[in-house]
């Protein structure tokens, strides 16, 4: 037993060292070991110092553009309530986007982010004193001075020296759409200046995707739709900003309704407006050539098109006294093919129902037949 050896035998050359079956099979044996310690020697080299670098600022430069566009500084928060570097726009770091495209994705996501804001007390206040600081401009200069301080100015405490996105969010955000509303309703009807108005929601629509959000929202609207049809006439103008509403989420309320209700009463009735239009540089004319031509008719079915609220269609189930259930009393309406009459009881077809009728169980047919033999004593 003391000869048997401890360790396992030692594989074969051919095993350990498996030849390549693309090379050729001339091979010599030492051919064969000299390329397996070749093989055996090879390692994997490492990384220079400046590949390093240059792989580091590569992916540091994909990596900040993602994040310049899906994060925001803290100072883009309306109510400053959010933590630095929670993304606002966006899930993730999905696939980039073209630059209308982002712009459609942060303004929806803005979007329902503002419907969120809750209306408090203090709130109510700053938009009470707000309007009395309007009410007390006695030019229309003097209030757009205003406005473009107090309102479309920059937020208090922003830095003069930073960038335009610490300047993106209203400064007022809870106020800012009652407050646009109530601007443009006083330049159109206290100051006689609708063009002013139009400019001033322009203006607040294109000045950041934050301001267009918070403030052109529906009571903006309906002061935009509103200025378009009584000082303009501008049905098509109400059509394209119902479309802008539908598109970009803006909820439709009571007084849309009522406003497109006063477009369709007036167009019904346009011979009214239509001869003091036709003074102004031949705009009558051809509002006339529009009307005329059907296309009036076809834009208010649009509009009314537009304000119908959108939801799921319910599908209807199917009654259990529907019509098709209900077939089979058709076919007893026709009087003519059942062979009864008036005074008609006896004959072959009521012989038949009878026998059919016994026979049909055997409990009816012992009755019967009990019934007849009482008949017979």
């Amino acid at each position: 037993m003391s000869d048997i050896p401890s360790e396992p035998p030692a594989l074969p050359n051919s095993r350990r060292q498996p030849r390549n079956p693309l090379e050729p099979s001339s091979t010599s044996d030492g051919d064969a070991q000299a390329a397996a310690g070749t093989s055996r020697q090879t390692r994997r080299q490492a990384m220079t110092a400046q590949e390093v670098r240059n792989f580091d600022e590569m992916f540091n430069t994909i990596f900040n553009a993602v994040d310049k566009q899906e994060r925001a500084p803290l100072s883009l928060w309306p109510d400053g309530k959010a933590k630095e570097g929670v993304p606002i726009i966006g899930i993730g770091r999905g696939r980039l986007r073209s630059g209308a495209a982002q712009q459609r994705a942060d303004m929806f996501t803005l979007r329902q982010q503002s419907r969120k804001i809750k209306w408090t007390s203090a709130d109510d206040e700053e938009l009470d004193s707000l309007r009395e600081e309007m009410d007390m401009c006695d030019t229309d200069e003097q209030l757009l001075n205003w406005a473009m301080e107090n309102l479309f100015g920059p937020p208090e405490g922003a830095k003069t020296a930073t960038t335009t996105l610490d300047n993106a969010f209203p400064r007022h955000p809870a106020a800012y759409p009652h407050l646009l509303a109530k601007l443009m309703q006083t330049f159109r009807d206290k100051y006689q200046d609708p063009h002013v108005a139009l400019s001033v929601f322009k203006h607040a629509a294109e000045r950041s995707i934050p301001s267009y959000v918070f403030g052109c929202t529906t009571p903006a609207y309906n002061e935009l739709i509103l200025t378009r049809w009584t000082c303009f006439r501008d049905l098509r103008g109400v059509h394209d900003a119902l479309t802008e509403m539908r598109a970009n989420a803006v909820r439709v309320d009571e007084k849309t309704r009522r406003i497109v209700e006063q477009v369709r009463r007036e167009v019904g009735t346009r011979e009214q407006w239509m001869d003091g239009v036709e003074q102004e540089d031949g705009v009558g004319a051809v509002l006339r050539a529009n009307l005329e031509g059907g296309e009036s008719a076809q834009l208010m079915k649009k509009i009314e098109e537009l304000i119908v609220p959108r939801g799921k269609k319910k599908v209807k189930k199917p009654s259990r006294f529907s019509a098709e259930n209900e077939d089979w009393k058709r076919s007893a309406l026709k009087e003519d093919d059942d062979g009864w009459a008036f005074d008609r009881w006896a004959g072959k077809e009521f012989e038949n129902e009878d026998v059919r009728w016994k026979g049909k169980g055997r409990s009816y047919g012992r009755k019967a037949e009990h019934e007849e033999d009482k008949l017979s004593l």
